[in-house]
């Protein structure tokens, strides 16, 4: 299963009324004392950071995610903590498929260690099972803070963002932003020679997705080959799709990358049908700096990390199996990938791998099917309930 993104929230009405009132900076509240500068654990699950907050003294475990224009709780979550829905709705889509009404939730207090935020508005949004956390941290907590993602080390470093930054260390490159009408931060890169404005999604999985206007109105699909056709990600409004290929440089300031693996979207609806930027910019990239985003001082800084010079790895199987009620139900298979050679077929049951149940492990099984040359073996079940098992002989796909 290629399963390039968890959420990408994008919740074009900002509330303005209700959040006019909310929260101001990360001082907290009553009994909450202020703080300039705070650092703690990041956790890691390949290219998506996360960290631990509280939600109104309940420890939880949520997504840093810089594409999502405000923070989220998930369905589960709300539910669990019993936090009151609103009346009303605001639209909200994700990357692909049509606009679909929200609820928010009050929060009376989000603390990251100590940086607090008092009576703020989460969005609370069904997620996929394939999500594992209870929310997450997007543009509504961030910009209150600076926050400072060191994937190489593990650690988020939050600056209020009154408090001024340290100069930025030798070596760092550093980028205007703009925002977009919804709160997204943008960059501007040059990708297969064209330069455009791309959002900033520490959420998302691959490194680059440009969105379907931008690909047809530089005929990208006809100049870039050879391509593959598949499922591309698994979000809140079900599976995306796209065009995989390589180009051969990626631009960011004095940033260089050779043969980046990119998505040419084919969705018409959400943000990947959309033509207000070019498109998006995901964790395969960013995991390879201390990504630094200034977002009251429309800077971005980037201090190259040990990941820097990796190159960057395409799909490998060619098999999407969406987790729906705990079970893995095969949806595409490309032609002539190693999915395809060993058999797999539409609406197989993926029930085992390498000898170990997966009951709803989608870390584990993505984790498997991510490194060329592999050989992880499938039990399947096929709509008969006749079982048989596959090995898959991974190999990039471009």
């Amino acid at each position: 299963m290629d399963r390039r993104r968890f959420l990408q929230a994008s919740l074009v009405a900002p509330l303005a009324a209700s959040l006019a009132g909310c929260g101001g900076g990360g001082s907290g509240g009553s009994g909450d004392a202020p703080v300039e500068v705070v650092e703690l654990p990041m956790a890691l699950d390949g290219v998506y950071a996360s960290v631990e907050v509280s939600v109104n003294g309940q420890a939880l475990h949520f997504l840093l995610d810089s594409g999502a224009d405000r923070d989220v709780v998930s369905a589960r979550t709300a539910a669990r903590l019993g936090l009151k829905l609103s009346e009303g709705t605001v639209p909200g889509s994700g990357a692909g498929g049509p606009s679909v009404p929200r609820h928010w939730v009050q929060l009376d207090r989000l603390a990251v260690g100590d940086a607090v935020v008092r009576d703020s508005v989460a969005y609370v949004i069904p997620m996929p099972e394939e999500f594992t956390y209870d929310g997450v941290l997007g543009m509504g907590f961030f910009e209150r803070f600076v926050p400072r993602l060191d994937y190489a080390a593990g650690r988020l470093r939050l600056t209020a963002s009154a408090a001024g930054l340290p100069a930025p260390p030798p070596g760092a490159t550093i980028l205007p932003l703009q925002r977009s009408p919804s709160g997204k931060l943008l960059v501007q890169a040059r990708v297969a020679g064209e330069i455009g404005w791309f959002s900033i999604d520490t959420g998302a999985f691959n490194a680059v997705t440009v969105f379907t206007p931008s690909v047809e109105r530089l005929d990208l699909r006809r100049r870039l080959q050879p391509a593959v056709r598949m499922v591309t990600g698994i979000g809140t409004n079900g599976v995306t799709r796209g065009d995989i290929v390589r180009v051969g440089e990626l631009g960011l300031g004095d940033q260089l990358f050779r043969g980046v693996v990119v998505e040419l979207s084919l969705e018409n609806d959400g943000l990947f049908g959309s033509d207000g930027w070019m498109g998006n910019l995901g964790g395969e990239l960013w995991h390879r700096f201390a990504v630094t985003l200034d977002s009251a001082g429309r800077r971005l800084h980037l201090e190259p990390g040990a990941a820097r010079s990796q190159p960057f790895v395409a799909p490998c199987a060619g098999l999407a199996a969406p987790l729906r009620d705990g079970r893995f139900v095969v949806a595409d298979v490309v032609p002539g990938s190693p999915a395809a050679d060993a058999g797999v077929q539409l609406d197989d049951e993926l029930l085992a791998l390498d000898g170990l149940p997966l009951a709803g492990d989608a870390r584990m099984l993505r984790r498997a099917l991510a490194t060329p040359g592999g050989s992880p073996q499938l039990r399947l079940r096929d709509g008969a309930a006749a079982e048989r098992e596959v090995t898959l002989r991974l190999r990039e796909l471009i």
